[in-house]
């Protein structure tokens, strides 16, 4: 049977377009011959059937090996993209509930600014709008009343181009833009460069202002709407940079104090007379460490506070920090309830009690002097500022 296999086999191979000889001129080996029970055929040669054996099941394992990595690949990337929302979505939660808390308490710059951040990032998030909307109303003393966009009159698209132009020129950039969008709702392709010119420049324009000023999150969504346009030049950008690490220390501060500290940080390093930044920073400093030397953490505290009087001199600044260096050096000893008791008792003694036993006097013990460790008192000099 094996010697009718291997014919069957060598029939095969004669049919292949690489042998080219005729089913006819086959030769078989001996039933005899060593070649009959060897794994090789003629002149030592391994068969042709055992090669692509061996190369189909190895095909077969790269192919299962790659489809199992790249199945792992995209469960990563899937489970990646789940933490990253499940962390954005308890971000904004957590601004949420944190702009009510500012709302009621009369809050409401703070709590503006939160909603804005809110939307920034989800324009959906329920009712976040409307909070804005009610914080900007009770902020009286710096409410802004956004420009009234005047009725079109344009009867075509090439008026309503004009009507942008004259807007355009007289630097009215809030009723320019809005003539600009309305061109590009209506037919995306009209004059198309000329309309994006203008819309850039009055977006960059009108956003600087703003940034510059005290509508500092309008500023940046208009900066941000020119950039989707075209990349800005590098100081528009810088200044964009140096408004978003702003807003965001101050939408983050009382919450993060580590990313309130980054982000004015941030800032502060390239320009530090930027608004309130040095002030802002120097605050978070202290009351960060103040933080961490409540809780027992005295050698990082040290840190904070070397940061802020690096800032501003201060001597209560400076008393919070001999006292966290000193705290740092000399940590006080965990005690122990245990008293040790020298010596090892060889022999267990035996009690004997004859009537009743009499008090023993107690010796006098010198108690040693107490050495107090000092207390450390959160430093009065930093009040937080929402």
């Amino acid at each position: 049977m094996a010697l009718q296999a291997r014919k069957q086999v060598y029939f095969m191979s004669a049919l292949l377009p690489e042998n080219g000889l005729p089913a006819d001129e086959i030769t078989y080996p001996d039933e005899k011959s060593d070649a009959v029970d060897n794994e090789f055929g003629p002149q030592g040669k391994r068969r042709p059937i055992a090669l692509v054996t061996i190369l189909i099941f190895a095909c077969i394992i790269t192919a299962s090996l790659s489809m199992a990595g790249y199945g792992g690949m995209q469960a990563g990337q899937r489970e990646r993209g789940i933490q990253a929302t499940q962390t954005t979505t308890a971000e904004l939660d957590i601004q949420y509930a944190l702009g009510i808390q500012n709302l009621n308490s009369g809050d409401y710059n703070m709590a503006a600014q939160r909603f804005a951040w809110i939307l920034q990032h989800d324009p959906a998030y329920p009712g976040a709008a409307a909070l804005l909307a009610q914080a900007r109303q009770g902020a009286a003393p710096t409410q802004f009343v956004p420009t009234a966009i005047p009725t079109s009159s344009a009867e075509t698209i090439d008026d309503q181009f004009a009507e942008a132009v004259g807007y355009f020129d007289s630097g009215q950039w809030e009723i320019a833009i809005a003539r600009l969008q309305g061109i590009i709702v209506q037919d995306p392709a009209y004059r198309q460069a000329e309309v994006h010119d203008m819309l850039i420049r009055a977006y960059t324009t009108l956003g600087l202002t703003y940034v510059r000023g005290d509508r500092i999150e309008e500023g940046i969504l208009l900066l941000e709407q020119a950039a989707l346009i075209q990349p800005l030049d590098a100081q528009t950008e810088g200044e964009l940079l140096m408004a978003t690490y702003y807003v965001t220390g101050k939408t983050y501060w009382g919450l993060n104090w580590p990313v309130v500290i980054e982000n004015f940080y941030t800032i502060y390093r390239i320009a530090p007379d930027y608004r309130d930044v040095r002030t802002r920073l120097w605050q978070a400093y202290i009351i960060f460490g103040d933080e961490l030397a409540a809780t027992g953490a005295y050698c990082d505290a040290v840190e904070y506070y070397e940061q802020a009087l690096q800032i501003r001199a201060d001597d209560e600044v400076e008393g919070s920090y001999s006292i966290v260096v000193e705290m740092c050096a000399n940590p006080t000893p965990a005690s122990s309830d245990t008293p040790e008791t020298e010596g090892t008792i060889t022999e267990e003694a035996e009690v004997v009690t004859t009537g009743t036993p009499e008090p023993t006097e107690t010796p006098d013990i010198e108690t040693p002097p107490y050495t107090s460790t000092p207390t450390f008192t959160p430093t009065a000099t930093a009040s937080p500022t929402p």
